[in-house]
């Protein structure tokens, strides 16, 4: 992202710092509102409306110099786009002119947190009701993910457990991007404590779980039909 001293740099005078930035700021959010996320290149425009506004202080909307008069855009003096900067954020995004970038959003895959505070005795992990076998007090990231990975629940390479406690349970591959019930924990073997709580709610990308799209029609069987 572009900054206040290549702001400077662009003007060729030392800038102040802090009020150069602003303007740097205020013209990432004008270009942004043409392209978002902002493409490879998009400094040198950012750069280019900066220096309009910066170069103006007084806000001025014109300025009459002997018998001409300059037009500095709209309210907000040379804080503007101009056509020709509107045409470039649309090209380095790579859609010609009429183009804008539209994002879609994505798939945030379910992660909930272990707590475990104990100095003896087994615990366990319940998960969309299955429950793992006995892990120890002391059990870690290995083990616990092991024990997860074996319920059909579950399922091999579905989890991945991080952390030396708290754990962090991310649910990824054929669970990911799913909103999953939380896991339970059984402590009634252990000396100590242990929770678990819902770190990120899992959310479905857009279209998932959709059939393919030769296999839209099905039969009271169950069964696939393909078109054509």
């Amino acid at each position: 992202m572009a900054t206040s001293s290549d702001l400077g740099t662009y003007l060729g005078v030392t800038v102040d710092d802090v009020r150069a930035q602003q303007f740097i700021d205020w013209a990432t959010a004008l270009c942004q509102s043409i392209v978002n996320p902002l493409p490879t290149g998009a400094d040198a425009v950012i750069l280019d409306v900066a220096a309009r506004g910066y170069t103006n202080p007084t806000n001025a909307q014109q300025e009459t110099v002997g018998p001409y008069t300059v037009g500095h855009g709209k309210v907000g003096g040379g804080l503007y786009l101009t056509r020709g900067n509107k045409a470039t954020l649309r090209r380095l995004a790579g859609g010609g002119s009429a183009y804008s970038v539209d994002t879609l959003p994505t798939g945030v895959n379910c992660v909930q947190t272990l707590t475990i505070s104990a100095t003896a005795g087994t615990f366990t992990l319940t998960f969309n009701g299955q429950t793992t076998s006995a892990l120890a007090y002391d059990a870690g990231a290995g083990a616990i993910q092991l024990a997860l990975e074996a319920l059909g629940s579950v399922g091999t390479a579905n989890v991945a457990v991080t952390g030396a406690g708290p754990f962090v349970v991310t649910f990824i591959n054929n669970l990911a991007t799913t909103p999953l019930p939380v896991m339970s924990v059984d402590t009634g073997s252990l000396t100590g404590s242990a929770s678990v709580a819902l770190t990120v709610a899992g959310v479905r990308a857009p279209g998932q779980g959709l059939p393919y799209w030769d296999f839209d029609y099905y039969n009271s069987g169950g069964s696939s039909l393909p078109i054509g």
